[in-house]
Formats: C-alpha cells, sequence, structure tokens
C-alpha cells in the first residue's frame, strides 16, 4: 500500500505498445500468451513481450526470405527487412542495430492501475551513438 500511494501520478514512457491498449495487436498477443499458459490469465510482463516480438521478427524475415530458407536468404532478407504497425512499432534491418525504433507510450500509474496517458506513437529515432 505504501509503495503504491508513493508512485501514484507517476509517468513511465514505454518503448512497446501498453498492455492497457486495445489494439488488434494487443489483444492478439494476450490471447497468444493465455494460450501458452493453458487458457490461464497470467500478469503480462515486458520480457514476454520482448520474446513475443523477438520471435515475431525472426518469423517475419523467414517469411520474407521465402520457402528455401537458409542462412544465406534469411540474411538477405533480414538486410533489406522493415515493416510497420507492430506492438514495438516500425522495424527496420540493419538500420535497427544502430537505431531505436524511435516508438513510445506515457504511461500514468493512477490509484494502482496503469492509464495510457499519450497513446502508441513512432517518432523520427535518435540514433544511438
Amino acid at each position: 500500500d505504501a509503495t503504491r500511494q508513493a508512485l501514484d501520478g507517476v509517468v513511465v514512457l514505454l518503448q512497446f505498445q501498453p498492455f492497457e491498449s486495445d489494439s488488434p495487436a494487443m489483444s492478439q498477443f494476450k490471447a497468444d500468451i493465455r494460450k501458452a499458459a493453458g487458457g490461464k490469465d497470467v500478469p503480462l510482463n515486458m520480457h514476454m513481450l520482448t520474446g513475443y516480438m523477438s520471435a515475431d521478427l525472426f518469423l517475419s524475415i523467414a517469411a520474407k526470405a521465402g520457402k528455401d530458407l537458409s542462412v544465406e536468404s534469411f540474411q538477405k532478407a533480414a538486410a533489406g527487412f522493415s515493416d510497420t504497425g507492430t506492438l514495438v512499432g516500425d522495424r527496420a534491418e540493419p538500420k535497427g542495430q544502430k537505431e531505436s525504433f524511435g516508438c513510445g507510450a506515457l504511461v500514468r500509474l493512477t490509484n494502482g492501475r496503469y492509464e495510457v496517458a499519450v497513446p502508441f506513437r513512432c517518432y523520427p529515432p535518435i540514433p544511438f551513438k
């Protein structure tokens, strides 16, 4: 209770779509996690989303590489890969190895629950130094 009260009103930057979002992509993520958990509702966390989106990126590049998947065809597909509208925003490789995807949302902790303060959106990326 003391921690909840101390953190009430705190705003957090997320570089992925908030779990509180009702987008089709977030609904699919939640359904897939529920299915993987044997039909149970489990607390969602950033590690689940990171793994989910890493697998999604791999499968998206593999699909672009085609049915004769090899190390070479995968690397070639990855070298020119991009997509938009994912739970982490717009992705591009190999640019994403040196720049963030430039997307984010703000959530505010209010009465023990997160609320979306600023919806998820992509902005021009700032290169890593």
